[in-house]
């Protein structure tokens, strides 16, 4: 549960400058066309957002990173949830950057403590403004090549089409029909990530009904 809340100090507001949403190729097509993010389903029906370039352990489907700026509040928060679907009304059109050091560390009036802060994720709940779509990034970390799918590994320099190879060499041929299946979805996420930047996105929860 978040137990304090305090306002991201301006001069560190750059730290929170990218926020990378790491997805499945599948979802990321999902989301380019929609301009919506479902969130989970935990309790706190938020999407997820990380600062750093490094993925995440957990995110096992994570295949390729959207990159959106948030232009509401920033808002640094201790805890992890407000344990219900919506934070306070008091914090529409805000950003929680979730903190997990002790908060008895941290003094607002000192500037110095914030080094002292250790950053665990960050969230935006449904229905909040600002979340601004930036790109796609087809540079992730080394880390993701340890996900198994098929249209994982060649897909970062897959840049032209696959020349077809001589249907005698059935090997070459089954790559090859691989390699346009990816060179289409590399296309297509393309041309969704030209329609949508700087487009405004909007975070839904799974059943857009609930709330």
């Amino acid at each position: 549960m978040i137990t304090k809340i305090y306002a991201v100090p301006e001069i560190k507001i750059n730290l929170f400058e990218k926020l990378y949403h790491w997805t499945s190729i599948k979802s990321a097509i999902s989301i380019l066309e929609s301009e919506n993010i479902y969130s989970n389903k935990d309790v706190g029906r938020h999407a997820n957002f990380h600062i750093k370039d490094k993925i995440e352990d957990y995110e096992t489907n994570a295949q390729i990173r959207l990159i959106f700026k948030f232009k509401g509040i920033h808002k640094l928060a201790f805890g992890n949830t407000f344990d219900q679907p919506l934070p306070p009304p008091e914090f529409e059109n805000s950003i929680f950057h979730l903190i997990t050091s002790d908060e008895v560390k941290y003094d607002p009036n000192n500037i110095s403590t914030f080094s002292t802060l250790n950053h665990w994720q960050s969230v935006v709940y449904p229905n909040t403004r600002g979340l601004i779509f930036q790109g796609v990034d087809w540079n992730p970390s080394p880390t993701v090549v340890r996900n198994k799918d098929w249209y994982l590994h060649p897909i970062y320099n897959l840049d032209t089409e696959p020349k077809k190879p001589s249907i005698l060499n059935r090997k070459a041929h089954k790559q090859y029909k691989i390699d346009i299946e990816i060179y289409r979805l590399r296309e297509k996420i393309m041309l969704l990530e030209s329609n949508a930047k700087d487009k405004e996105f909007t975070v839904i929860p799974p059943n857009s009904n609930e709330l």
